[in-house]
């Protein structure tokens, strides 16, 4: 018995230490995720993917009495974000900077601040530019302090909060954000010598650098002779071309950009509705010591097409005038599914590993969709759940892989993808051509469940849920 026992000791003290030490890196990964959200505001939301896992562990350690992460979790859950909504800008056109205060993690204790904002423009000295509360409602950046970085020119500002926390046993204090960048151009002022230069490089380029069968003319004029035999004849006035951050075609609207890919994007008008055709065109690049403008290409990044729904064309600029001259029904469209047969689960004797795959047998890319996952011991228990924001790209498929706590003799996981959500890119409202195959479920430990369990799930969400 003694050799067994030894072992038994062994295999224990190794058990425990495991689960130590996977608990000491959850909380470090908790910490770390905390301070990125402090200084970047991101992840933005709770209620997918690294912002629900936060939430969900932030409530853990709250309950359990973690003092340290219960304090940065306070100091975090309302960042202040400082954000240049344009990189490149007419003179006047709009507030170069803008500050805002999003309300990110749920806490069982309120939070509020004030902040007192000081900025050093163009590598100047630090001043007084203002101060704003975490409920965004009073005070912002004070531009009549700030006349320099209103001006024609390229401009970087480095920005200092002083924050005071209102009704709270935290400490103020002092935090540096995030360099922001832009510039901004007189428009009567030589357009040669200021950032106008990445909209001019994309005008210029030729059309078959852009697309081999294209033909050897400004890409400018490629595009008017196109606008002018398939679409209405004109440019969207106001926005015949503007430059902004390339993430803006991929990434849900509001979200700050997290690359700083230039690309300039020339609009069309269409009967109906408008074209986008997006060149990558430069990039910004800043070290400790210095901003740096660089241009690129152009290389096309995308195209859409927008009517009655939004259409992302994958095939390049040559396959434009085919499109056109066809009815926006027939334009290109993601297809999500998820089937039965396509989900795993593993147990252990607490948890339920899950594997679930999405395919996009479409014909474009689709971004941003949701996809819901939870496991339930039966049809009234909500179980646990958790979402995921993806991208599929067309005739390709996204893997999803999960473990929840599930301890119960039997259950069933249940699976949808919404093709549209409100974490998709602006406007790009792509309706599922097949909407009957997006919800799928898969019965746990379907030999231990009671005849017509499954059935019975099947028919609450008849008729598009599918599985056994």
């Amino acid at each position: 018995m003694r050799p067994t026992l030894v072992i038994s000791l062994m295999l224990s003290s190794a058990s425990l230490a495991w689960a130590q030490e996977t608990r000491q890196s959850t909380r470090g990964r908790v910490i770390a995720a905390l301070e990125t959200l402090m200084i970047t505001g991101e992840p933005r939301h709770t209620s997918h993917d690294e912002g629900q896992w936060l939430q969900t562990e932030v409530n853990a350690a709250i309950a359990a009495g973690d003092a340290e992460i219960t304090q940065l979790a306070q100091r975090a859950a309302i960042p202040l974000i400082a954000v240049a909504p344009t990189p490149v800008s007419s003179l006047g056109f709009n507030t170069p900077v803008m500050m805002e205060t999003p309300a990110i993690l749920t806490l069982p204790m309120a939070v509020a601040y004030r902040a007192h904002l000081f900025a050093s423009v163009d590598g100047g000295e630090l001043i007084p530019a203002g101060t704003i509360s975490s409920d965004g409602k009073n005070g912002s950046l004070d531009w009549s302090l700030l006349e320099s970085a209103k001006k024609a020119g390229l401009h970087h500002i480095r920005l200092r909060a002083h924050i005071v926390y209102e009704r709270s046993t935290l400490s103020a204090e002092t935090r540096d954000l995030p360099e922001i960048v832009y510039a901004i151009y007189d428009p009567k002022e030589d357009a040669r010598f200021d950032a106008r230069f990445y909209e001019a490089s994309a005008k210029s380029v030729s059309a078959r650098r852009l697309d081999a069968t294209l033909p050897d003319v400004p890409f400018a004029t490629w595009l008017h002779d196109l606008a002018a035999r398939y679409g209405d004849g004109r440019t969207n006035d106001g926005e015949q071309w503007r430059v902004t951050y390339c993430d803006e075609f991929f990434v849900e609207a509001g979200l700050p950009p997290r690359r700083r890919d230039l690309c300039t994007v020339a609009y069309f008008q269409l009967p109906s509705g408008w074209g986008e055709i997006w060149l990558r065109t430069g990039r910004i690049e800043l070290t400790d010591n210095e901003v740096r403008w660089l241009a690129e290409g152009p290389t096309l990044e995308g195209i859409r097409l927008r009517h009655s729904n939004c259409s992302e064309v994958s095939d390049g600029l040559a396959a434009l005038p085919t499109l056109l001259a066809t009815p926006p029904s027939s334009w290109p469209s993601p297809d999500l599914s998820v089937a039965p047969e396509d989900i795993a689960v593993t147990r252990t004797a607490s948890t339920a590993h899950i594997t679930a795959i999405i395919r996009n047998s479409g014909s474009a890319d689709s971004h941003g969709a949701l996809f819901m996952i939870g496991a339930a011991a039966n049809a009234t228990d909500r179980g646990i759940s958790r979402s995921f924001v993806v991208d599929v790209p067309r005739g390709e498929t996204k893997q999803i892989e999960l473990s929840v706590p599930f301890a119960a003799p039997y259950g069933a996981v249940l699976a949808q993808v919404l093709q549209i959500s409100e974490h998709s890119p602006h406007d790009t409202w792509t309706p599922d051509p097949t909407p009957d195959d997006t919800v799928a479920i898969r019965i746990i430990s379907s030999e231990r469940a009671p005849k017509g369990f499954a059935a019975s799930l099947l028919q609450q969400c008849a008729p598009v849920c599918r599985g056994f």
